[in-house]
């Protein structure tokens, strides 16, 4: 019995030092998201990259290379940012717009273009700081 409370005084202890999961991807969408609705409005159909490069004057459209949208992907051609449709029959106004999936994509970009390991808050916030300049 008095293994057991040692062994959960010790569960507890160590239960209550460690720091709360942060999800990245979450935290960096809401932080992106949130300054183009401040500076720009609420978009109605989503956010689409040019909403971000407004906003962000650091982004660059190499950054959006792979990421997800609702129905396609965005990819360079020729230099420039592109998008390619899904193979779907139902395109709608939001066809554009980033995922979850795709703002994962877009943080582990600017992760690997800016040499930036994504271990904490902090070190996207040190991205968003850069991508504001």
């Amino acid at each position: 019995m008095k293994r057991l409370l040692i062994l959960l005084s010790l569960l507890f202890i160590l239960g209550c030092s460690s720091q709360p999961q942060i999800d990245l991807t979450q935290y960096f969408s809401d932080q992106l998201q949130n300054k183009v609705i401040t500076e720009k409005g609420q978009p109605i159909e989503g956010f689409e990259p040019f909403m971000f490069k407004d906003v962000f004057p650091g982004l660059l459209d190499e950054d959006f290379n792979n990421v997800d949208a609702s129905l396609g992907i965005y990819g360079i051609k020729d230099t420039k940012l592109s998008f390619t449709f899904s193979e779907t029959d139902l395109i709608h106004s939001a066809s554009h717009s980033i995922t979850k999936r795709g703002m994962e994509i877009l943080l582990s970009n600017l992760s690997k273009r800016l040499n930036i390991e994504l271990t904490n808050k902090e070190s996207v916030d040190e991205i968003i700081n850069l991508i504001s300049s």
